[in-house]
């Protein structure tokens, strides 16, 4: 990864990208169901945040294939950086044991209290007093451009620029979404059959 590259806000195909993994994993029977927030200490650079992100992202990923029946690993990770730099994740958790059991590993990673909070998540969408829309997805994406915004009338706040990848998705998350892949133009090219 490109830790030096300053990155802005969720871009309308960033969160397309999301929200198609966050259905997908559904889909394929590993429901993002634990959102895990994670506030390292304020006296970190920028560099050093990009650098724990890398780490716990890694962390959760042996957690996950150590302890999912299928040694899978199915997530989500966005960066904040309002009111400081946080990052939240959405995981998939087999059951409440062993929500428990990811809330002590985190305990143990993140012994400064709340640093780490871990909850129980689900797929359900509702609306505010606003009439903007409100889910688990919409919570961990609101640092978005006004564009991605727009469309669903999402929730959004200004946020500032983080050095490196601004979201992560697991590979087996990964495929892109069909209205996204079908907007690039195929490059064709021409042969000529000899005879």
């Amino acid at each position: 990864m490109n830790r030096k590259k300053p990155t802005g806000p969720l871009k309308p195909a960033h969160c397309k990208a999301l929200n198609h993994a966050w259905h997908q994993a559904a889909k394929d029977g590993y429901p993002l169901n634990a959102l895990i927030s994670i506030r390292p200490p304020e006296n970190l650079t920028l560099l050093e945040h990009a650098e724990l992100v890398d780490k716990t992202w890694n962390r959760l990923a042996v957690w996950s294939r150590r302890h999912t029946a299928g040694k899978t690993f199915h997530c989500i990770l966005t960066r904040e950086t309002k009111p400081i730099n946080n990052f939240h994740a959405l995981m998939h958790v087999e059951s409440a044991a062993q929500l428990g059991a990811i809330r002590h590993a985190l305990a143990r990673w993140f012994p400064a209290p709340g640093a780490a909070h871990v909850r129980r998540a689900h797929q359900g969408e509702g609306c505010n007093r606003f009439g903007k829309v409100q889910s688990v997805l919409g919570y961990i994406t609101k640092e978005r451009t006004p564009q991605a915004a727009w469309p669903r009338w999402q929730y959004r706040q200004g946020s500032g620029t983080v050095l490196g990848k601004r979201y992560r998705i697991t590979a087996n998350l990964r495929s892109r979404p069909s209205d996204i892949a079908a907007s690039r133009p195929i490059r064709r090219t021409v042969t000529t059959a000899t005879v």
